[in-house]
């Protein structure tokens, strides 16, 4: 018994820890839906200002479209929570864009569930060649924990370490905030 009960609260500290739990809603446990899980999420369609028709679709959170020197891939860090406030989980997203020279662009996209489809509702570019340490959801806010370009910085070695808070108001992406962080 002692096992089982040990088993849920570490269950529950990493269900709020990853933004599966919502403590301010009465500590309802909800998980993402089949629309959301990380399959679905890697074989999205996602809106994307370097491919021609203004839209990219991965497969395997890739696509590779030599002949348009576009080349995408989805990172390995997801985040979710309420953005829009209906109350069931969106995710955001962290997808990396290369167009054939040195840069390899980031963009922060958020995908809800449409009638059981992952649909991108709104992506915003947080930089070229930057490092991302973390991305979280809280209180309808993304933390985008990161390293960019400093101001005397060359761009392919970021050192000027931020928080970033963005929220989805309308159909955007709103940065609201920024805090650099420490480094002593």
């Amino acid at each position: 018994m002692k096992t089982r009960v040990l088993i849920l609260i570490v269950l529950v500290i990493l269900a709020a820890v990853f933004g599966y739990l919502s403590w301010d809603r009465g500590a309802k446990l909800e998980m993402p839906s089949e629309a959301l899980d990380a399959r679905s999420l890697r074989n999205a369609g996602y809106l994307s200002e370097s491919a021609e028709s203004g839209r990219v679709q991965l497969q395997e959170g890739k696509l590779v479209d030599e002949a348009a020197h576009v080349w995408v891939t989805m990172l390995n860090v997801v985040a979710y929570g309420d953005l829009n406030g209906d109350g069931h989980p969106d995710a955001a997203v962290i997808l990396a864009t290369n167009t054939g020279g040195s840069g390899v662009f980031h963009d922060l996209a958020v995908v809800v569930d449409r009638a059981g489809r992952p649909v991108n509702v709104a992506i915003t570019n947080i930089g070229d060649r930057v490092k991302i340490n973390s991305i979280a959801m809280d209180n309808e806010r993304i933390i985008l924990d990161m390293v960019t370009q400093g101001p005397s910085d060359p761009m392919c070695c970021p050192t000027n370490h931020v928080i970033q808070k963005y929220e989805l108001r309308g159909g955007t992406l709103v940065l609201v905030d920024e805090t650099p962080i420490s480094e002593d």
